[in-house]
């Protein structure tokens, strides 16, 4: 089975196991424990289920009768489901694509912070169950029950600080991002070029600036120059035939300029500053600049300036910068 339908069938589990139903409450039981057999496993070279089996006898101890047989059974059922559902979900869960969806709609902060914790989950089973066993060969009394709560959050902070810390490190090894916003005609291009003169007197700049041709002071297209050695060239025009490049837009981008555009970044050196104009709707589509941009974003540059239509700031972010710390500036 693969991963994706490991991860609907945890879902279905975790669904079955809310109904009280004598029919899919066994059934979610049995797809949990088929689903996660390995790690119930190790839960029973651990000694877990005993825990498991003590926390769902507590009714039939308190209710008299069938009932209080039937609440237990119901429980136990419900612990399995639960727990081998949510297992196949957080083991085969493609963390990095529920990052990338989820960051436009809760933002950077706590998209991060969902990932991390589904992430720690895992991890943090691991090291209970092996703290556990280990307890239990090394110990000559009985482990007391108080002693696994305290056990789960030392497993969970160390876990928690050694996933916090990877995250810092990939972040500060990656270049920094500016996001310059703004309408057509803001004056995204110009903050770019400002931007660019600034960062010259401290390092080498590498990229392109997308600068506008007007006739009649009608726009036509734009022309494509290169920061570090001021060539330009014809990058996008309205009246270009289809068989000239792609569409963005009413304007038709060059391929061969575009070509020349991704050979100024064929060797980024590390510190520099790179420039990009401009991430719009084709580079969301996976077209235009995008492989530019992605190349970018996972080189050793120092800081990465690009502009964008304010519409498609945040999916821009989430895209291609989705680790990356990203400032957002007005044209």
């Amino acid at each position: 089975m693969s991963g994706k339908a490991r991860v609907y069938a945890g879902a279905l589990c975790i669904a079955a196991s809310f109904s009280g139903s004598i029919y899919f409450l066994p059934a979610a039981a049995a797809g949990g424990l088929l689903l996660s057999y390995r790690e119930f496993a190790e839960l029973r070279k651990a000694g877990f289920y005993l825990i498991i089996i003590l926390f769902a006898a507590l009714p039939g101890l308190i209710l008299p009768g069938r009932e209080g047989i039937s609440m237990a059974l119901s429980i136990l059922l419900r612990v399995i489901a639960v727990y081998g559902g949510f297992l196949s979900i957080v083991s085969n869960l493609n963390f990095t694509r529920l990052n990338h969806l989820l960051l436009p709609v809760l933002g950077r902060d706590i998209s991060r912070s969902l990932s991390l914790s589904m992430n720690l989950f895992p991890s943090m089973r691991n090291d209970l169950a092996s703290g556990w066993a280990v307890l239990s060969l090394n110990s000559r009394r009985r482990v007391p029950l108080t002693a696994l709560p305290a056990t789960a959050v030392r497993c969970a902070l160390r876990n928690a600080s050694e996933m916090c810390l990877r995250l810092k490190v990939r972040e500060m090894s990656l270049p920094e991002t500016v996001l310059i916003t703004g309408e057509t005609d803001s004056g995204k291009t110009r903050r770019l070029l400002r931007y660019a003169r600034e960062e010259k007197k401290k390092r080498r700049v590498m990229g392109f600036a997308a600068e506008g041709v007007y006739e009649n002071s009608i726009k036509t297209g734009f022309d494509a120059r290169d920061l570090s050695s001021g060539e330009t060239r014809p990058l996008s025009r309205a009246g270009w035939p289809p068989g000239k490049g792609e569409r963005a837009g009413r304007f038709r981008l060059s391929s061969e300029t575009a070509d020349w555009v991704s050979s100024l970044f064929e060797d980024i050196p590390e510190g520099s500053a790179l420039f990009i104009d401009e991430s719009g709707p084709l580079e969301l589509s996976g077209g235009g600049f995008a492989p530019l941009i992605e190349k970018a974003a996972r080189s050793k540059a120092a800081i990465i300036y690009i502009t964008s239509r304010r519409s498609c700031a945040r999916k821009t972010a989430a895209k291609f910068f989705p680790n990356h710390r990203v400032r957002r500036v007005k044209a």
